[in-house]
């Protein structure tokens, strides 16, 4: 007995502690939120250079402030910044006329986690900006100490470049790679069929095979191909070096260290961090501190602005086009923050349609596809929308599989070159777990009412019946897709079968097919939108989803806090490398379609 009530009591004291401190904490927590969000609102001073620091991850989709990453910020947690492309495009619109700013700085490196953030169409779409306020008159200068293709491809078109005299330039060309599992998942016993429509769909065939097939070699090689060639010409338009020329140095000259740099040409001088420094202190002049030149940061300039979203002014009364940000896999269900959930975006869409105060909907996509169901229905909502109002697609990085089924019933494509899209068709991905429960003596035992009963279930082979069922099913899905299309592109379902197939498009080869009508950005589809709705050159720019603040996910978020160990214990380097293996897995993991249809693309690219 005695043992008993000291046992109770030793639980009650440690639930009492557990209390304690939790309330203690989350006062902490509460008093280092209320600082932050108080320094928020103070006002932002805005003079001098513009420092573009490209250490961030760029997202199509607007930031939802996280209040307890903003506290970590604060302590030194190692957060990786986060901005919106509207954000960026908006605060560089803005710039070109704003006699505040007397230049703008690029500088740092990208940051590469292997999500959707940075693609080339990004880095594509921020390098024309970059351009627009070159030629309005505005210096740009950049700074390299350790920079990729991306920064090399957005810093060429400085006014003035420099590098640090131990810097390099890595300039190794594009890849992508994919982790084929087939072998190890048969070591373990796990078997997964595969059935498809397009030669050249090569989604699945990660999970069933210890090489890449001939037709996916094919596909990447002509797409990389593409893409290599549209950076090099934009590379071509800023050095004195030819297509030929950068292609061999791709070859012969991987890493480039900064006297050979200059003497090639890339960058116009060799400084010291300090130099350059002191160099801007000449342009903008000393800061308050007397320690720098007179700056503003980009993420802090932006919220200094009064202005609408890209640079747009309006109100309701003039006019209001609706930007819909569709970025991530596309899943069944509501989704989150990091995907495109079928129920979410097709009611979204249905709203927006039936809004008598919605004149135009653009649809930002930025995604490799997923799920065939939920494509449907956002598919679907996108037609009856364009019935009664303009709907124009944006494709951001990746518009492909069911990223282009969403997209192709708009009123108007625009993609940029370097967009990934196309991949139209569709593959069934059963995994069979069969040998592996054999293995461990594990023994599932059915009774069912017909021989069928089982088609669903991962724990048995499936029949060759059963697998001819399924390819009925998948042929069916992909004419419903090629119907997509074809209505959408005013095809035939002919010539948008001899599209398809599964083969990947980069947007300039997409337009000459048909798959895309222009070759811009978000701001050419809003300014297009607004033309088809006779809306003028003024109007409402609403975002979607909103964009939460960091009140609206405060308690959200009290549970979810992360710190950047991966920053802290050096990972970095080791994650990049092995996600291509964990792509495969999480996709084998997370494939949540209720028929196991999906219309993906697999892979990425990396620069």
């Amino acid at each position: 007995m005695l043992r008993f009530i000291r046992s109770v009591l030793r639980q009650f004291l440690v639930m009492v502690f557990a209390a304690g401190l939790f309330i203690f904490l989350s006062f902490v927590l509460l008093f280092g939120l209320s600082s932050v969000i108080s320094q928020q609102g103070k006002a932002v001073p805005v003079e001098g250079v513009l420092v573009l620091d490209l250490g961030m991850e760029i997202y199509d989709r607007p930031a939802v402030a996280d209040p307890v990453e903003e506290l970590l910020a604060e302590l030194g947690g190692g957060r990786v910044p986060r901005m919106s492309l509207t954000d960026v495009l908006t605060a560089l619109e803005n710039a070109k006329s704003d006699s505040r700013i007397s230049a703008i700085l690029v500088t740092g490196g990208f940051i590469q986690s292997g999500s959707m953030a940075n693609s080339l169409a990004t880095l594509t779409e921020l390098r024309e900006k970059l351009i627009e306020v070159r030629a309005a008159g505005k210096k740009i200068f950049a700074y390299t100490h350790s920079d990729g293709l991306g920064e090399f491809y957005i810093k060429s078109v400085a006014t003035e470049w420099w590098m640090d005299p131990f810097g390099t330039l890595d300039y190794r060309g594009l890849a992508a790679q994919m982790a084929y599992l087939g072998g190890a998942l048969e070591n373990i016993g796990v078997e997964v069929q595969i059935i498809r429509a397009g030669d050249y769909k090569s989604f699945g065939e990660s999970f069933v095979r210890e090489t890449m097939s001939d037709e996916a070699r094919e596909a990447f090689e002509t797409e990389l191909a593409d893409l290599w060639l549209t950076i090099r010409e934009g590379l071509e338009a800023e050095t004195d070096l030819s297509l030929e020329g950068l292609d061999v140095m791709a070859n012969t000259r991987p890493l480039i260290d900064a006297e050979s740099a200059r003497a090639i040409g890339l960058v116009d001088d060799l400084l010291y961090y300090d130099e350059m420094r002191e160099t801007l202190i000449a342009v903008a002049g000393m800061d308050p501190t007397g320690e720098t030149f007179k700056q503003v940061a980009l993420s802090q300039y932006t919220m200094s602005l009064d202005g609408g979203a890209l640079g747009r002014s309006g109100t309701p009364e003039d006019g209001s086009i609706a930007v819909v940000y569709a970025e991530g896999t596309i899943v069944d269900g509501k989704g989150d923050e990091t995907t495109i959930g079928g129920d979410h975006y097709a009611q979204l869409i249905r709203e927006l349609r039936l809004d008598p105060a919605v004149d135009a909907i653009v649809l930002r996509v930025n995604s490799p596809g997923g799920s065939a169901s939920a494509s449907e229905m956002i598919a679907r909502e996108v037609e009856l929308a364009n019935e009664l109002k303009p709907v124009v697609v944006s494709m951001g990085g990746y518009a492909a599989s069911g990223g282009y089924y969403i997209s192709a019933q708009a009123r108007s494509i625009f993609a940029q070159e370097t967009t990934v899209t196309g991949s139209i068709g569709v593959v069934a991905m059963i995994p069979s777990l069969e040998e592996m429960t054999g293995k461990l003596a594990i023994q599932f035992e059915t009774v069912a009412t017909n021989r069928h009963g089982t088609l669903w279930s991962i724990m048995e082979k499936k029949t060759d019946e059963q697998i001819g069922i399924f390819q009925e099913w998948i042929s069916t899905t992909y004419d419903i897709f090629l119907a997509r299309v074809s209505e959408g592109r005013n095809m035939t379902p002919l010539a948008a079968h001899e599209v398809a197939q599964g083969r990947v498009w980069t947007g300039v080869r997409a337009q000459t097919i048909g798959l895309v009508d222009h070759i811009g950005g978000l701001e050419d589809a809003v300014v297009f939108a607004a033309e088809e709705a006779a809306l003028g050159t003024k109007f409402e720019i609403i975002e979607y989803p909103y964009p939460q603040s960091m009140t609206e996910v405060l308690f959200e978020s009290l549970g979810s806090a992360q710190v950047g160990l991966k920053e802290r214990f050096g990972l970095g380097q080791l994650d990049k490398e092995i996600a291509p293996l964990f792509d495969q897995w999480r996709l084998l993991l997370e494939s949540s379609d209720p028929r196991h249809l999906y219309s993906y693309l697999p892979s990425r690219i990396s620069w």
